[in-house]
């Protein structure tokens, strides 16, 4: 899975993330992935209930709505996966949240 293969390459494990954002295309997505990675499915962050599908800009729509809501604490780890709709596609990235404002520089991606 991209998301492991990211977490791993920054030294993280699934356990040690705060969040983990996926593509919003349903909100059962906590249901079928917390046990496969041993995390809680609280950790899961799904609005696509309150923004429905947005395609591709859904992990970013999602990414922006979780710090603008004051969840996203300095210092988080966010493992952040995607896929295409033919499911042949997919990727994954780790985001430390490093403080309010990614103007200012102070976001890391890997």
């Amino acid at each position: 899975m991209a998301g492991i293969d990211a977490l791993r390459q920054v030294g993280v494990h699934p356990r040690d993330v705060d969040w983990i954002l996926t593509h919003q295309a349903s909100s059962g997505i906590p249901g079928l992935l917390a046990p496969l990675l041993r995390v809680d499915p609280e950790r899961f962050v799904i609005d696509c209930d309150a923004v429905g599908n947005l395609g591709s800009a859904s992990i970013w729509v999602a990414l922006q709505r979780l710090r603008a809501s004051g969840r996203l604490r300095e210092g988080q780890t966010v493992m952040v996966l995607g896929a295409e709709a033919s499911k042949y596609l997919f990727g994954g990235f780790v985001y430390r949240h490093l403080g309010a404002s990614p103007s200012a520089g102070n976001t890391e991606l890997r």
